[in-house]
């Protein structure tokens, strides 16, 4: 046996060479078959494309090679050939292939010996023969061979399996390559070999060794047919091992999946399209409640476990996948035999035929019903807490932070990455005792909650006083966390601290005012409550302005750094008269001051002065505003002027109540009587229009209609001396009827909000004035007057159709607001400017908008606020969820009789 490049008779090529290409057998079904000279035989039958691979005799036999010459005759090779075939489909496992194919070797093809062997992956590389055939059999009982490359493993098997080509012994006799078998080759008549390497596609695993008892008996004729003989043995064996490895995977691998689908709850299905029969996994039919097999095979019996009204659903799915060969994932309701609904969520895919059409559907189904519901909660549980005002913080308990979320940034000035990972002690304040967090830690880690305030620091270094509270969570494995709630108190701590301060200062106020006489003179009560307005904290100007409603207003007293600068002439310029009027029906305000050119000498004194901030509450008489009463001090600081607005809206309050009297009667009726029939003669007033805009959007949702006076005078100046005097409905009436001629400029889906007095609606004018127009009207009622007869305005207000709605104005700036939104239901309350000023600083005003708009929803109407002038109002009210507003902010307003322009939209100056 010789593992040298022997040249094979007939080859014209060394063993390695002709080995290179492919074996004779293959190359001669090319070359010169059946009488052709090129290619294959035009008669032979097409392969399938992704046909199984044939047997290397049954390629040979429909192209049976060229007999060598030197060799038997050509009836022999096809009788190996055949008998091989056969031995193909009769085998039944790899040992009884085995003894078929030694056996043709030696019965068919006439060989002493042949015998087939495996290369063990042993340490001595052993080649172990496992099935035999021939009368010299005994030859293998002395026989020792290897394929490692060592004397034992050199001969033509070894070297075979080793290079993975064909080897032949030529001569026993005289080869000394052969000695090692030699004499126990020559005592069983074997004189020559041939060894043919058996494999796994490309990779050798055995021999085939086939012996003749002449030296030099292997033609290559004999070469190519053994060759074939050996790739169909190496094909059976392959074969029946990938059938048998099969069998056992798929009897596995079905048990492993029904108890797979047992554990994890998930059901397989499969349909056959051409027979219209689906089979079911027995855990699907314990998901839809059933006994396993109890389910027939149509779609139609699956259909009916769907909820009807998921089942067109279902169907278009099936459909849709089926037609386009593709697949889906739905969710949808099961209905179980006992009526209770499961949520099936059903995941299937098209298995396509040869010609590209869907022939199979095959899916799975799992009930997820408490997975979905658990998702739900889960997500819920996290947006509260990502959403809740409170920081949330979670550490482990080596005290490294895990988690924040978004309000801690907000509370503590870090954004998430920059703690997450750190040691919570970034936040230590210094202020407590390490016995005080040791006492904490210990009441929680023995499953205690643990509340109370703490005092810890921000990213800029101030000091934060938190209501916090930590509690131990463990995870499922088991692992313990702290997690830490801290509510932030620092502002209602100091806000308490400065309403108790405050309201001391009032009942300081109150007290010395309660001790002046009434019946002194307007500028004697005005000096006394300046007097006292000047000793607040950092306060540096107290002053109080009479405005008498004829574009003149005047100071009735002064006091701190401006005194002196007005010691005679204290008249007011027309224009700052003007604006005081305008501002002080809108409520309390604070401003920057800013010395304006129509201020004249006015302005520049208080600018001179150093005066830089101001703050102004309205004096209200019996009939309207009668002046205003201020603060101001040098430096820009609208944050002390929140502070002190509650006391001087109750000064206001309380001085506006003393000085009517005394500034009243410089009004007599008569006059008034005949400035307000002179308006009516001469229609001396004109239309205005404000937009009223929905803040989350933009779009206008209406305008409310102004009237602006020819002289001047405030419209509640106006309308107060008007009602005393006798003429108030007949000035009503006038002004609503030129706003609503004036209110054709403005786009036709706007609503149109008229102020009107009770007393208007109760006496059936509005009914004539609403007559024939399409446009949707809104009547704001003012809260500042009391209605006797609820259920009688609430009749008329039904009289006027479906097309009015109604709104309370003004509500959060008198006493009545409260009984007239319960009673007459409104479809809107509009806020007092005075509740909307400053209310991105307050809380207080925060909370008192949050319950109103819990109330509004309740009641399903909308709140609108009025006087919207700064970004920060208009942020906060759209966070505290107020749906409409108004104000310099949102649009000014316009003369009806202008150029517009009238916009359905507004760019809103936040996103």
């Amino acid at each position: 046996m010789t593992g040298r490049n022997v040249a094979l008779p007939g080859c014209g090529q060394t063993a390695p060479a002709c080995h290179s290409r492919a074996p004779a057998c293959a190359r001669r079904r090319v070359e010169g078959v059946a009488g052709s000279r090129s290619g294959p035989n035009p008669q032979s039958p097409r392969r399938r494309l992704n046909a199984a691979p044939e047997p290397a005799s049954a390629r040979a036999r429909r192209s049976p090679p060229a007999r060598d010459p030197a060799a038997g005759d050509s009836g022999r090779a096809l009788a190996v050939l055949r008998a091989a075939q056969r031995a193909l489909v009769r085998a039944k496992d790899e040992p009884e292939l085995l003894d078929l194919i030694c056996g043709i070797a030696v019965n068919e093809a006439g060989y002493r010996l042949a015998w087939a062997g495996l290369a063990d992956q042993d340490p001595g590389q052993t080649l172990r023969p496992i099935a035999w055939a021939g009368p010299d059999a005994g030859y293998l009982e002395s026989l020792r061979v290897t394929w490692s490359d060592t004397p034992l493993g050199r001969g033509p098997s070894g070297t075979a399996i080793r290079t993975n080509r064909p080897v032949l012994g030529r001569d026993f006799a005289i080869d000394p390559e052969l000695a090692p078998w030699r004499e126990a080759a020559v005592e069983h008549g074997l004189a020559s070999s041939l060894a043919l390497p058996l494999r796994t596609e490309t990779v050798p695993f055995g021999v085939l060794s086939i012996y003749a008892a002449t030296p030099d008996a292997f033609s290559a004729a004999d070469v190519d047919l053994l060759t074939c003989l050996a790739e169909d043995l190496a094909f059976g064996m392959n074969t029946l091992r990938a059938r048998g490895r099969a069998e056992v995977v798929l009897r596995r691998s079905e048990r492993n999946l029904a108890e797979a689908q047992r554990i994890s709850h998930i059901g397989s299905w499969e349909w056959d399209l051409a027979t219209g029969t689906a089979q079911r996994s027995d855990e699907l039919h314990r998901i839809y409640g059933v006994e396993p097999g109890t389910i027939a095979t149509t779609n139609e019996a699956f259909l009916a476990f769907v909820h009807p009204d998921d089942r067109a659903r279902v169907e278009e799915s099936e459909r849709v996948a089926i037609s386009g060969g593709g697949g889906y994932a739905q969710d949808y309701r099961g209905v179980r035999p006992d009526g209770t609904i499961r949520l099936i969520r059903d995941e299937a895919e098209a298995i396509l035929g040869p010609n590209g059409a869907t022939i199979r559907m095959v899916g799975t189904v799992r009930d997820v019903t408490e997975q979905v519901a658990a998702d739900a909660e889960r997500a819920m549980l996290a947006a509260a807490v990502e959403q809740t005002a409170d920081a949330v913080w979670i550490k482990d308990t080596e005290g490294i932070i895990t988690y924040v979320n978004g309000s801690f940034s907000r509370v503590y000035g870090y954004a998430p990455e920059e703690v997450v990972g750190a040691y919570a002690g970034i936040v230590d304040s210094g202020r407590h005792e390490r016995g005080f967090f040791d006492a904490i830690w210990e009441l929680v880690r023995s499953g205690e909650t643990w509340s109370g305030l703490i005092v810890n620091r921000r990213k800029d270094g101030s000091l934060v006083e938190l209501e916090a509270v930590i509690s131990g969570i463990r995870a499922v494995d088991g692992t313990l966390s702290f997690m830490q709630t801290d509510r932030d108190v620092t502002r209602e701590h100091q806000l308490e601290e400065s309403l108790a301060r405050r309201a001391h200062e009032r009942y300081v106020i109150e007290a010395a005012l309660a001790r002046i006489d009434p019946s002194s003179p307007p500028e004697a009560i005005a000096a006394a409550a300046c007097a006292e307005l000047i000793g607040l904290p950092e306060i540096d100007a107290a002053f109080v302005v009479e405005l008498d409603g004829e574009d003149r207003g005047q100071l009735l007293a002064l006091e701190g750094a401006v005194a002196a600068s007005f010691a005679s002439n204290r008249r007011l310029p027309p224009a700052r008269a003007r604006y005081l009027y305008e501002r002080a029906s809108s409520g309390v305000w604070t401003e920057e001051w800013r010395a304006r050119p129509e201020d004249g000498e006015y302005g520049q004194k208080i600018a001179a002065a150093g005066m830089r901030t101001v703050a102004y509450a309205p004096l209200h008489g019996p009939n309207g505003v009668i002046g205003v009463v201020g603060l101001g001090i040098q430096q820009r600081n609208h944050a002390a002027f929140i502070e002190q607005l509650p006391v001087l809206t109750g000064l206001a309050a309380i001085l506006g109540t003393v000085l009517a009297p005394g500034i009243e009667a410089r009004y007599s009726e008569d006059s008034a009587r005949a400035r307000t029939q002179g308006i009516l003669d001469a229609a001396a007033f004109r239309p205005h229009f404000q937009p009223i805009v929905e803040l989350h959007t933009g779009a206008v949702a209406g305008y409310e209609a102004l009237s602006r006076f020819a002289d001047g005078v405030p419209p509640d100046i106006t309308f107060a001396l008007a009602a005393r005097c006798g003429l108030g409905l007949e000035l009503e009436e006038a002004t609503i009827r030129a706003a609503l001629a004036a209110a054709t400029v403005l786009p036709a889906a706007a609503y149109l909000s008229l102020n009107v007095s009770h007393r208007l609606i109760g006496s059936g004018r509005v009914t004539d004035l609403l007559a024939g127009r399409a446009r949707e009207i809104v009547l704001e009622i003012t809260e500042h007057d009391a209605i006797d007869d609820y259920p009688s305005i609430r009749e008329d207000l039904a009289a006027l159709g479906p097309h009015v709605r109604l709104a309370v104005d003004d509500a959060g700036a008198g006493y009545a607001s409260l009984r007239h939104i319960l009673e007459l239901a409104p479809n809107f309350v509009k806020l007092d400017i005075g509740l909307i000023r400053g209310i991105d600083a307050d809380p207080a005003r925060q909370a008192l908008i949050a319950g109103m708009g819990y109330f509004a929803a309740k009641r399903k109407l909308r709140l609108v606020a009025e006087g919207v002038e700064t970004v920060a109002e208009l942020k906060a009210l759209i966070g505290l969820g107020v749906w409409y507003g108004q104000g310099y902010l949102l649009g000014r307003p316009q003369d009806g009789a202008g150029p517009g322009p009238w916009p359905t939209t507004v760019t809103l100056p936040v996103r």
